[in-house]
């Protein structure tokens, strides 16, 4: 017995068993029952859907003489000859190869004859579109007055190439692509009936790769069949068909979520070996990305275009990310793919970006963020602080114009007067803590903050000294600050006024402290000697504004201050 091919041995024989188009078989039926039959009919829609075999139940069910709700019984003479190809007024036409003028010529002379033992004499012209626009022409006043007896059913796959003057005359019907899901069930039924074991991801992995048409599937099926034999499993189908299944784009999600970036290359390897295209594995990434996201976002897995056990995996799966993270993932995979096109690195660019993806941090909300800055707030207010804020005091330095001159002259004019007076702290406390402890290292910097805010607003002669200090550490009850001087003046004001500072922090902490300058001299930068002592005659001038007024006046230049006791 010659082998049948399974698209051809499983045809639809009546409407219930045509996939997915419900509505356009219950409408033919009505029709068909109630015996309202157009003059002409165009069904338009992807290839492998079912418009061809749509056209020839239509075309039984007309001259069918024991109608069963609307479907060709089978058993007539007419139905049987129709089945077999002997029909004498059924035509079926091939509109590539007959798409002249002088062809629908001889088919305008046909149709004037009467049917021989049907109702209608039908004409099914395939690929319609193919035909010529002075075809098309001929054509029109047939369709427009055709004999009572003549019944027109035309299909194709491109209805916008056809004249709108004859898409008027003819009732459409739009032929839809069949989900994964109806694919599945409808090959899982010829596999039973065939004696066939084949797992489910090999039927989703056949759906899918059919693109939406039952004709395509049921050639693919035939295909790995071939191959595989009777007991078809997922990784054989995958190298007979050449394509990847879910199972593949699973182990990248998995490599995402344990950080592990060895698996990408080894799937990579895996696809290059098995010689696919690396354009269409990007592609399946991107779906595959697309897929979680829908899941997750909607929080449903019906809009995913596979069979029920992969959308209950994808929405499993879906539940372990976020839906920042996947619009991330989804956003990277769709440049990834449009990035590969042009790459002349193919491999190295599929690689580096699926690393990125692996390595890509979770996103972390705003609000969680503001949240988390404000627990950390509340654990340093709520932190027991040793150090009381500073009383700050602004002092003005006292001093001695009696030694000024009356009239200086610009040249030699000098004047003294008397420096700030030492601060002399007041006497502590005779109750001083003697041994500070502090919880964390904010709060000896803190001491080292309040220290050196009270010195810039009580002691503003030492600001140019410290100008360029930092907190280092705090050891044995004592403070480490690292000081940067750049000349030998600072240094010899530092060591002899250490003493008077370190009783300065006593008075502002309150704490039995000590104080100790880790000096860092760098005289490499001497001429700023001049300027860092300007700086203290700026600081001096500032704080008595009667000596600012005497130098501008004057033009003189202060050299010398002098501490009076």
């Amino acid at each position: 017995m010659s082998y049948l091919a399974t698209a051809r041995k499983w045809r639809p024989q009546i409407f219930e068993d045509l996939i997915a188009q419900e509505s356009i078989t219950q409408t033919l039926k009505k029709a068909i029952e109630s015996e309202r039959i157009a003059q002409a009919y165009l069904f338009s829609g992807p290839r492998g859907v079912g418009k061809t075999t749509a056209a020839r139940i239509l075309a039984k069910a007309v001259n069918c003489t024991k109608l069963q709700n609307g479907n060709p019984c089978g058993e007539c003479a007419n139905c049987k000859n129709a089945f077999t190809g002997r029909g004498l007024d059924i035509f079926e036409i091939d509109g590539a190869s007959n798409n002249s003028v002088d062809d629908v010529r001889e088919l305008r002379e046909s149709v004037k004859f009467p049917p021989i033992n049907s109702h209608y004499k039908v004409f099914i012209i395939d690929e319609i579109h193919m035909l010529s626009k002075s075809a098309f022409n001929a054509l029109l006043k047939t369709l427009e007055e055709p004999p009572p007896h003549l019944v027109f059913i035309f299909a194709t796959t491109e209805p916008h190439k056809l004249l709108p003057t004859v898409l008027s005359r003819c009732q459409r019907y739009d032929f839809k692509s069949i989900p994964i899901d109806r694919i599945v069930e409808r090959l899982k039924f010829i596999a039973k009936e065939e004696n066939f074991k084949i797992d489910e991801g090999s039927l989703n992995l056949i759906a899918k790769t059919a693109n939406g048409g039952m004709r395509d599937a049921e050639t693919i099926f035939d295909q790995v069949v071939a191959y595989c034999g009777t007991e078809i499993h997922l990784e054989n189908a995958q190298v007979a068909i050449g394509a990847f299944s879910e199972e593949t784009f699973f182990e990248l999600t998995n490599s995402i979520k344990t950080k592990e970036i060895g698996i990408v290359f080894q799937m990579v390897e895996k696809v290059v070996k098995g010689g696919f295209d690396l354009v269409e594995f990007s592609k399946g990434v991107t779906e595959h990305f697309r897929n979680l996201l829908v899941c997750n976002s909607l929080q449903s897995p019906d809009l995913v275009p596979l069979s029920e056990i992969y959308r209950k995996k994808y929405f499993e799966e879906s539940q372990y990310f976020s839906t920042k993270d996947l619009v991330r993932l989804f956003d990277k995979s769709t440049e990834m793919e449009n990035g590969i096109r042009h790459s002349e690195q193919k491999r190295f660019f599929l690689e580096n970006s699926l690393v990125q993806m692996v390595k890509m941090d979770k996103s972390i909300e705003i609000e969680k963020l503001i949240q988390r800055i404000q627990e950390l707030k509340k654990k340093f207010e709520n932190a027991n602080l040793s150090v009381s804020p500073p009383k700050i005091k602004v002092l003005q330095p006292q001093v001695n114009y009696s030694k000024i001159a009356s009239k200086p002259q610009r040249q030699e004019s000098v004047a003294k007067f008397e420096e700030p007076e030492k601060i002399v702290p007041k006497e502590l406390p005779k109750q001083v803590e003697p041994s500070p402890k502090f919880q964390n290292s904010f709060e000896a910097q803190k001491i080292y903050s309040n220290f050196m805010a009270s010195i810039k607003e009580e002691m503003p002669v030492y600001n140019s000294v410290l100008k360029n200090c930092s907190f280092e550490n705090f050891e044995n009850n004592t403070l480490f600050i690292k000081v940067i001087l750049n000349n030998e003046f600072a240094k010899e004001r530092l060591d002899s006024k250490t003493k008077e500072l370190e009783k300065f922090l006593i008075k502002i902490t309150n704490q039995d402290l000590r104080l100790n300058f880790l000096q860092i001299c760098d005289f490499s930068k001497e001429p700023q000697k001049e300027l860092e002592h300007s700086e203290i005659i700026e600081n001096v001038k500032k704080s008595d504004p009667i000596v600012g007024e005497v130098l501008n006046l004057f033009g003189g230049k202060l050299t010398k201050i002098e501490t009076t006791k």
